[in-house]
């Protein structure tokens, strides 16, 4: 395996960079307050972090770990992600129930868009369309239209949603309840659930494998740690 996993040390104030192939911490990145996720590009030229403390979305040059860009987003931010087309990142806002979008380039602020209660994680769409927001704080997921950066939809999957995925042909979305210890599967042309498993105690990470033929959730009580692989 080749690549960098990110992992975002909340309590430690940083981020490490794990080299894929040696599985060996290649660089840590200090000084960024209170980091809850960090997510790398599609392209893997970049990786994004939220600072929770500071209200704030920051853009690393992966390669060289330099800084690149900064911006403020709503209160206490929990995750971020990129839309495959690199053109706008979204972060969750989990004191204020707000996602806000920012132009990847530019670094500017284009939206505030309100959502459920307690935004925690959030996708895009393979085709980049939509983005779906996990509201841990409630019983929903929203939909978010990347075209007009706002809610069209809510989705009542069940206690406390921590995290989506979807399925790689965009047919499902899948969705960890950390408040029942369970999955769901939602009907993206549909935006219905269409049924739940159950799984290990406080289910957050969600992930569908490249091939379509697992879904990975990490069933552990929830952590400050999260992790995301980019390729190279």
């Amino acid at each position: 395996m080749t690549g960098t996993v990110w992992v975002a040390n909340e309590d430690g104030a940083s981020l490490s960079a794990i080299d894929a192939a040696s599985n060996k911490v290649a660089t840590t990145l200090t000084g960024l307050k209170s980091p809850h996720n960090v997510q790398a590009t599609a392209d893997g030229e970049s990786a994004w972090a939220v600072s929770g403390s500071t209200s704030m979305a920051i853009k690393l040059d992966a390669s060289t770990l330099a800084v690149t860009g900064m911006v403020a987003t709503g209160a206490m931010p929990a995750h971020v992600v990129v839309t495959p087309d690199l053109t706008t990142s979204y972060t969750t806002n989990n004191a204020d129930d707000t996602v806000t979008a920012v132009n990847a380039s530019t670094m500017q602020s284009v939206a505030t868009i309100p959502v459920g209660t307690g935004p925690h994680g959030l996708r895009p769409s393979p085709d980049g369309k939509w983005i779906y927001v996990a509201n841990i704080g409630g019983t929903i997921l929203g939909v978010v239209d990347t075209a007009t950066n706002s809610q069209v939809a809510e989705i009542e999957v069940g206690a406390a949603p921590a995290q989506v995925a979807f399925s790689p042909d965009e047919r499902f979305v899948y969705a960890s309840l950390s408040g029942e210890n369970a999955v769901a599967k939602v009907d993206v042309a549909t935006r219905k659930l269409i049924g739940k498993t159950a799984v290990g105690s406080g289910p957050i990470q969600t992930f569908v494998s490249p091939d379509n033929k697992y879904l990975l959730l990490p069933t552990r009580a929830p952590t400050t740690n999260h992790a995301q692989q980019s390729r190279s």
